[in-house]
């Protein structure tokens, strides 16, 4: 009987792990995320729903968000590479865009002094 609780929990978190990605893929971050907040607490941890954080936060051009999902999954990686990658490219895409969004805002403040 525990046995077959641990599969239907098992099931039901990858279930909505899916929809998630679907949810993220299409660009509806918040739905994405609805489906995220359903799951347990130790299964938001898991690096392939981090990785769909990222997608959501840098969707919704959160960057302190993705700053911290960036360390968590670095955390969570295990050494994966592949974790550890999306890692890194998280990070220095953040840094891109603060940057990008503070040129615009410079740009924009010195128009309206024209």
């Amino acid at each position: 009987m525990r046995i077959i609780v641990g599969m239907q929990y098992l099931l039901d978190s990858l279930r909505l792990l899916e929809a998630a990605q679907g949810y993220a893929t299409l660009g509806m971050y918040l739905q994405s995320n609805q489906e995220l907040e359903q799951m347990s607490a130790d299964t938001r941890l898991w690096p392939e729903v981090l990785a769909v954080k990222l997608t959501i936060y840098d969707g919704l051009k959160l960057w302190d968000l993705v700053e911290i999902t960036a360390m968590q999954l670095k955390d969570s990686a295990n050494g994966n590479r592949r974790w550890l990658k999306l890692a890194d490219g998280a990070c220095r895409e953040m840094r891109a865009a603060r940057m990008r969004d503070n040129l615009f805002a410079r740009v924009a403040k010195a128009a309206s002094y024209l």
